[in-house]
Order: C-alpha cells, then sequence, then structure tokens
C-alpha cells in the first residue's frame, strides 16, 4: 500500500506539502488506522519522527462513539503505538454549550464519571413512554432497519402526490457505485410536501450544513423547496459528489442532497443539536452510544425515550481510566502555558500559523499578501516576485481571511463582473471545491481566471459583501 501511495504522483505531492493534519471525532478512530497514518506520513515526508513530523491536532469525545470496525474488536486511539511516541499535548474542554444548567447536563457529567446514581436513572426513567409535543421532534435508533421503516411509514401517512428524484450517475460505473453506497443522499430521494428532511452537505454559500433540518414545503419542477428551522425557504437544488483518482474525476453523483430525517441513527447523529429527541435506547449495542443520544438534546423536558436499557449508561472501562489521565494532562499544560507571556504566545501562535519561516524570515504566501496590501496587482506581484500568476492566486487563497474589501477592488484585472457571474453560475451547479469539472464545463475560462473566481466569491461570503463588484 506505501508503495502505492508513493508511486501516486498528485497523491505524494499533496501528503508531502501538508503541514497541520486535524482530525475531528478522534474517538472513532481506531488505534490500527492511526498508526496507518502515522506510517504513510513517515513514509512520503521520509522522515521518522512521529508522524512524519506533521504537527496533528486531535479533537473529540472518547465517551461518544468507538471506532467501528467489522470484527467487533477495537482499540481506541489513544491506545495506538504511535499515539504513545508522539508528543501529545492535551487541552480539555471543560465549558459545556449545549445543556447549559439543565438536569440532563447533571445526567451526562454521571455517565462520564462512571457511577450514575438512582435517582438520576428515574429521571431518565421518568421520560420513557413521554410522548413528544408538536413540532419537528428527530426519532434516534440504534439500528438502520428502524430508521428506514419509520421514514417509510410517516412518509406514506402524508397526503399530497408523491415525488421520485433518481440519482444521475456519469463516468465509470465501479466507481459511481462506490460513491452511492457512501454518500448519505439515497439513490432514489422519495418525497411529499410535508417530509421531514435533512440536509446531507455542506452549502458553498452557506445556506445550510451538513445535518440542518427542515421540512418540504413545495416544489418547483421536481425540485423541493425546504423550510428550514430558522424559518429560511430555499430551493434544494442538484449537487455533486465526485471520485477522483490521479487527480482526474473518475465517476460523478448528481442528486438533491437530502434524505428523510424523522428518523436517523445514533451514529449518524453524533456532532448534531438537537431541538427535540425521541431515542429508542432498549437495543443499544456498544458503549457510548446511549451517551450520544441523550446528548444530542438541549435539555431533559425535550427529551422522549421509547425504550430504555442497563447497556445505554455503559461507558467503557479504558474510557474511564483514560478521562483522568487526560484532566491531569489538561491541568499540567495549562500551568504551563499560563507562565508564558502574552508576547511569547503571539510568537508561538504566529510560528505555527506559518507567518514566518523557521528562520524567522516572512513565509512566502504572507509576502505576496504584503505586497497585495500595498495595492499591487496579482500580475505586478507576480513579475515582482519571480513567480507565476497562479502561484500567486495560491498564495491569496490561503490568505482569504486576511483580504479586506479594498483589496477585493484592487484584484479585478483578470476578470470582468460578467465573467465573474458566468463561473459562479456554474459553480454553483457543481461544486466550488474541484477546478477540473468547472473547466470542463467553462472551457473559454483559464485555471487561473476560475481560481481567482473562487477567491472572490470566498472573500464575498465571509465579508458579507452582497453588492456585485465595480471598477475601482
Amino acid at each position: 500500500d506505501l508503495e502505492t501511495i508513493l508511486e501516486k504522483e498528485y497523491l505524494y505531492k499533496k501528503i508531502n506539502k501538508t503541514k497541520v493534519l486535524i482530525i475531528d471525532e478522534i474517538s472513532m478512530i481506531s488505534s490500527s488506522l492511526l498508526d496507518s497514518v502515522d506510517l504513510v506520513l513517515k513514509a512520503v515526508k521520509g522522515n521518522s519522527k512521529p508522524f512524519g513530523g506533521v504537527q496533528i491536532v486531535l479533537s473529540g469525545d472518547f465517551f461518544q462513539l468507538p471506532p467501528v470496525v467489522k470484527t467487533g474488536n477495537f482499540s481506541f486511539a489513544f491506545e495506538a503505538l504511535s499515539w504513545q511516541n508522539a508528543d501529545i499535548r492535551t487541552c480539555y474542554l471543560s465549558t459545556q454549550h449545549r445543556q447549559k444548567n439543565d438536569k440532563l447536563y447533571e445526567v451526562l457529567s454521571e455517565m462520564r464519571s462512571g457511577n450514575l446514581n438512582e435517582s438520576t436513572k428515574l429521571a431518565l426513567k421518568s421520560r420513557v413512554g413521554v410522548k413528544p409535543e408538536a413540532g419537528n421532534t428527530t426519532f434516534l435508533f440504534t439500528h438502520n432497519s428502524d430508521v428506514d421503516r419509520y421514514n417509510r411509514d410517516k412518509l406514506m401517512n402524508l397526503k399530497g402526490r408523491v415525488v421520485k428524484l433518481k440519482a444521475k450517475t456519469e463516468g465509470s460505473k465501479k466507481h459511481a457505485q462506490f460513491l452511492l453506497k457512501n454518500i448519505l443522499a439515497p439513490e432514489e430521494l422519495t418525497l411529499k410536501v410535508g417530509a421531514l428532511v435533512m440536509f446531507v452537505k455542506n452549502d458553498p454559500e452557506g445556506r445550510y450544513v451538513n445535518g440542518s433540518l427542515g421540512e418540504v414545503v413545495g416544489f418547483s419542477g421536481n425540485l423541493p423547496r425546504v423550510k428550514l428551522q430558522n424559518g429560511r425557504e430555499l430551493l434544494a437544488e442538484t449537487v455533486s459528489w465526485s471520485y477522483e483518482e490521479d487527480g482526474k474525476i473518475k465517476a460523478q453523483v448528481h442528486q438533491v442532497p437530502l434524505r428523510l430525517a424523522w428518523a436517523i441513527t445514533i451514529h449518524k447523529s453524533q456532532g448534531m443539536t438537537l431541538d427535540s429527541v425521541y431515542a429508542d435506547l432498549s437495543k443499544v449495542f456498544v458503549e457510548g452510544q446511549g451517551y450520544v443520544a441523550l446528548s444530542r438534546a438541549k435539555s431533559l423536558n425535550r427529551l422522549y425515550l421509547a425504550g430504555l436499557s442497563e447497556k445505554a449508561f455503559a461507558m467503557h472501562n479504558k474510557v474511564l481510566d483514560f478521562d483522568i489521565q487526560a484532566k491531569k494532562e489538561s491541568e499540567k499544560w495549562n500551568k504551563i502555558i499560563n507562565n508564558f507571556s502574552k508576547e511569547k504566545l503571539q510568537t508561538l501562535h504566529e510560528e505555527f500559523a506559518g507567518k514566518t519561516t523557521d528562520g524567522g524570515k516572512l513565509a512566502t504566501d504572507v509576502k505576496t499578501l504584503r505586497l497585495l496590501e500595498k495595492g499591487l496587482t496579482v500580475e505586478e506581484i507576480a513579475e515582482k516576485r519571480g513567480i507565476t500568476l497562479s502561484t500567486v492566486l495560491s498564495h491569496l487563497e490561503k490568505n482569504t481571511d486576511k483580504l479586506t474589501l479594498e483589496n477585493l477592488l484592487s484584484l479585478q484585472s483578470l476578470l470582468t463582473d460578467d465573467d465573474y457571474d458566468k463561473i459562479k453560475k456554474v459553480a454553483e451547479s457543481l461544486s466550488w471545491e474541484r477546478l477540473s469539472p468547472l473547466k470542463a464545463k467553462l472551457p473559454s475560462y483559464s485555471y487561473d481566471q476560475i481560481k481567482f473566481a473562487r477567491i472572490l466569491y470566498f472573500i464575498r461570503l465571509r465579508s458579507q459583501i452582497s453588492t456585485a463588484f465595480t471598477e475601482p
């Protein structure tokens, strides 16, 4: 496997230039998978240091769902040899944002300690059999079969016409089938007005994110209009998922990014905050599953239980032991950090963020940014620095969060307003993620122009600039 990776030039280059690797939901990463990441980075970087010298940032909660493995036997990431060899500094996040000062917070805290008293259990048992109030309540089940059956029954009970949206594929059949099995959108999506749905992909424009809930309120043609929980109504348009190999798109799946969401599995709910939760915890089959389901709710009075079992309270003994050690480590590093001056912390931050190189000189992308701040155009920056226009754009793309409206006004030598609008329209129907599919649809534009449009798009999005660009 390592030889295969090293032989693929595009993959080798992508990994080799990586400086920081962030892994979220670390509880679901097995020790063997983390060790594999360590081996790949060492091989590609040609560096025997832990993770090939790459800075790793691991975030998550080991009290939540453990690794999913076929054999049923697993070991946690903190048991990995690579974890033991790495110089990991622990920061224990203790401020609670979801269940502030609610009885449910006490329940979850006791579960984390491994000592759930009888009065707390009674508080949970009092929620068994309580019917949800009117409104959007998400049902959580342990098994997919229960989820599918419940969603199907709820849809059948709705009146009105049935709209079926079948995913369209192009490219390699084998790779398209792989995509269909691994994306969250169903191959055939069946909807009616009144259906509770969930978006299963992030929107580049930020109108919805993976996990946003809403209700189908109508159709424009066959495309559903969805009213989100925040009251905003939008048209759910078709998006694309791509399978790439050797830097080329081998297959694509086009589908509306929705799935029925009266019910979802507890595994898919991890990371979500739900206003109202109805959970069946009678079939919990792994430690942490009950904890994840309970902690999706904001308060105990918005939690409804169809069933409960002793397994739902269970926490893995290894996690309980690790948690004690993690708190101690966090306290140690907190004391060390508190001894740093503000100036020292700022220097450490700038070094980590890549503002300077190891020698104290400005990083190359920061040099480009400084010239832009002086009012130079992208062409002038390329000429002055002796680099290509494409490199200048790559530098700017790394720093879009630092660009201002004044910068934008000096960045329009590559595109007219009409050019930008044309590229944006195509990108909205596909995705801003990869340039190759956009170039295929926009043959009259260069890669630099499309990349430039992408920079402008995300700067406008982040700066909340709603007016069209005008010449300075």
